[in-house]
């Protein structure tokens, strides 16, 4: 009469791939956090650069004080930060980021996806305000010449503030 054994073989190849398969998983979510750490730090860094480029020292807000005072007219700005970004004007009684509520302003924020997978019925004024809100810089201008509009900030791009009939204009030059 044979015996038949038992192969452990088999009971070995099934607690290998056990660990393999949670190995795999441990390195995804790490790959996950780490990448995601990344660009919340990238995005950190570009919202300063917005923020800079708009209050820092002979920014936009110096220009446009100048301009305000009639001390320039027109002020001409090379904007170089955050690269890839947008110029947004705020105006009129449309939708606005909360720091501009009742209020004209300028921000500076990344642009969003005219359709968002997600919500692909949502308005992308309103998402754009959102963003802007969240992760990017406004500053308030009371007298904005009343237009919505967006400026592709470029390599080399230059920025023409002036004043007339005593609305101020942000154009790309």
């Amino acid at each position: 009469m044979r015996k038949r054994l038992k192969s452990k073989r088999g009971f070995l190849l099934a607690e290998q791939t056990v660990k393999i398969i949670i190995a795999l998983i441990g390195i995804l979510i790490l790959v996950f956090l780490l990448v995601s750490l990344y660009y919340s730090k990238i995005k950190a860094d570009k919202q300063a650069k917005a923020f800079n480029t708009l209050t820092g020292n002979e920014r936009i807000e110096d220009n446009l004080k100048q301009v305000e005072e009639g001390k320039v007219n027109p002020a001409r700005l090379q904007i170089f930060e955050p690269a890839g970004w947008y110029i947004f004007l705020f105006t009129g009684e449309g939708i606005k980021p909360n720091s501009c509520v009742g209020e004209n302003c300028i921000c500076i924020c990344a642009d969003v996806w005219a359709f968002n997978i997600i919500d692909p019925f949502s308005n992308e004024r309103e998402r754009q305000t959102e963003e802007c809100d969240e992760d990017g810089a406004c500053l308030i201008i009371n007298n904005l010449e009343n237009r919505e509009d967006q400026i592709e900030i470029i390599r080399d791009m230059y920025l023409l503030i002036k004043k007339e009939n005593n609305k101020i204009k942000v154009l790309k030059e």
